[in-house]
């Protein structure tokens, strides 16, 4: 059975993270990069909200009794699979989730001008993806 409890306070968890990222937008990108109070928080907050999504997705997966993923970045095309998310969603939503695992196991890795550019662009991902899944999963 479907925990929309659990998908739920994922949501809201996004929702609380997405809030706090707005604030980097159309904010300097030097200032950005060169200051290390901004730049962690905000990596922080999208490694938190990429968390949520793939939590979500998992929590789908499992209820419906969908084949497990090999790597944790295939539940998106998962849920792509079974119609729940749009293909183009789920290979967005896959590269965040590399970008999350760079955070975790490669953060000397990380360019803080593609963080920069992401908040700029692509926090939207977030809200289409909070979207589909109350339409095709916690509404019906």
């Amino acid at each position: 059975m479907l925990d929309k409890q659990a998908i739920k306070q994922r949501v809201e968890e996004i929702d609380r993270r997405l809030l706090l990222l707005n604030s980097f937008i159309g904010s300097d990108e030097t200032n950005f990069c060169e200051n290390p109070f901004e730049y962690d928080f905000a990596i922080r907050q999208l490694q938190v909200a990429i968390e949520a999504c793939l939590d979500i997705a998992k929590i789908i997966i499992a209820s419906e009794g969908f084949d497990r993923p090999k790597e944790l970045k295939e539940v998106f095309k998962i849920l792509a699979d079974r119609k729940i998310i749009d293909k183009n969603l789920a290979d967005k939503l896959t590269q965040a989730a590399g970008f999350r695992n760079i955070t975790v196991h490669s953060y000397l890795e990380i360019d803080l001008n593609r963080v920069y550019e992401y908040i700029q662009t692509n926090l939207v991902d977030f809200e289409d993806f909070q979207r589909q899944i109350d339409k095709n999963v916690v509404q019906k």
